[in-house]
């Protein structure tokens, strides 16, 4: 599952900090997002600049592969003003 910003791909140049240390774009109070879903044999492809959430549901299990860039950038749960409540913005975050 994720749930996907609506809008533009973000800008390499909105990003801070080292390549070891981006961090992501502010998740403004309006920005919009879809949720996605792949089932068994579908695959989510995240292009670059994308902002997204992605998990696994609690009663299905999931083999995750990842191709990746080495390059990521997290946005700190107190950069997220989005208030849409399937958000979770401090998981993976030790507050």
């Amino acid at each position: 599952h994720e749930f996907r910003w609506i809008g533009p791909p973000v800008p390499k140049e909105e990003l801070v900090g080292s390549k070891e240390e981006l961090i992501g774009p502010d998740i403004a109070s309006m920005a919009i997002f879809e949720k996605m879903e792949a089932r068994q044999g579908e695959f989510i492809v995240n292009e670059i600049g994308s902002v997204h959430q992605s998990f696994t549901d609690n009663e299905i299990g999931v083999i995750f592969v990842c191709l990746w860039s080495g390059c990521h950038a997290n946005t700190p749960p107190h950069r997220v003003f989005c208030k849409d409540r399937r958000l979770r913005p401090s998981a993976g975050w030790d507050l």
